[in-house]
């Protein structure tokens, strides 16, 4: 018997060893990569010029492809996370900086960013999870002490799954959806009064606060924030535009922040895919429009 609890201890801590010296190797191998995963293939971090970060509304509004066909042979990458808070996509870019230092930013930063109702719930609801799994990685070396001090549930529940999971996310870039803006009007009424209560015991600075030490760590790279276009009724859901302008002015007071407003840009009802995300035909629409506006003032700069 007592043989084979010897061989049952030394059977776990072995297992245990296994799993750790694999988690460490995957984290140097993050640590040291220039490479990033796209649709399952391998690119270099060094490759593009300007990235563009934010959540769903800037994965299905902006198509690199189409703004990386220009005449100043400047390429762009979409690293958008679907659902991703503002707090998580801070760390993403601190180590994208870190392995192309010369790149610059476009951040969307939209009307429910800056609202307790917004993305900042999916850093402390349930989904927080999900979000910890996508960007552990990229946050190890910049807030784990938060989220240890803070989530622990959720680290446990990473370090026992980190075994088979993929330490670099696998970016999907541009996402064309159809419109369903029909069965998104029927849920106006109920959207409108959703308020996620476990957020209020949170600053909703947190994740400002963190863009703004983001940005003031690279004076040299140029970020510019843009709120893309949001349906009229998604305005009404939020009364939060003194907040949003408060937000906004404050980043901007960084020398190296440049803020476009495209919230009111025109779009046909087919051009959205809900209140806030655009269809394939809207977002190829903004994209096409946005790229001669940025690159206009991009050249410019």
């Amino acid at each position: 018997m007592k043989e084979f609890i010897k061989d049952f201890y030394n059977l776990i801590f072995s297992t245990f060893l296994i799993v750790f010296i694999f988690f460490v190797l995957k984290t140097f191998l993050v640590y040291n990569s220039g490479f990033y995963i796209k649709n399952n293939k391998i690119y270099k971090y060094n490759d593009f010029n300007i990235g563009i970060f934010g959540h769903s509304q800037s994965l299905g509004a902006l198509d690199e492809k189409l703004l990386s066909d220009n005449e100043y042979k400047l390429r762009f990458e979409n690293f958008s996370i679907t659902g991703a808070p503002l707090f998580y996509t801070s760390d993403l870019i601190n180590y994208t900086l870190s392995k192309n230092p010369r790149a610059d930013i476009i951040l969307e930063i939209g009307t429910n960013n800056v609202d307790e109702r917004g993305t900042i719930r999916g850093f402390h609801d349930k989904n927080s999870y999900f979000h910890l799994n996508n960007f552990f990685y990229y946050s190890l070396f910049n807030d784990l002490f938060f989220f240890i001090q803070n989530k622990k549930e959720d680290v446990i529940l990473f370090l026992f799954k980190s075994f088979f999971n993929n330490p670099l996310y696998n970016f999907t870039g541009f996402q064309g959806w159809n419109s369903n803006l029909e069965e998104a009007k029927k849920n106006f009424l109920r959207d409108s009064i959703t308020i996620n209560k476990d957020v209020k015991k949170f600053s909703v600075d947190l994740e400002i606060n963190k863009i703004d030490k983001l940005i003031k760590r690279n004076p040299e790279n140029q970020f510019y924030i843009i709120r893309l276009p949001e349906h009229n009724l998604y305005l009404k859901i939020f009364s939060n535009s003194e907040r949003y302008k408060s937000v906004i002015n404050r980043l901007k007071k960084n020398k190296n922040v440049f803020f476009y407003d495209f919230v009111d840009f025109e779009l046909p009802e087919n051009g959205y895919r809900d209140l806030y995300h655009l269809s394939k035909k809207g977002g190829i629409t903004f994209t096409e429009y946005f790229k001669t506006f940025f690159l206009k003032n991009y050249e410019t700069k």
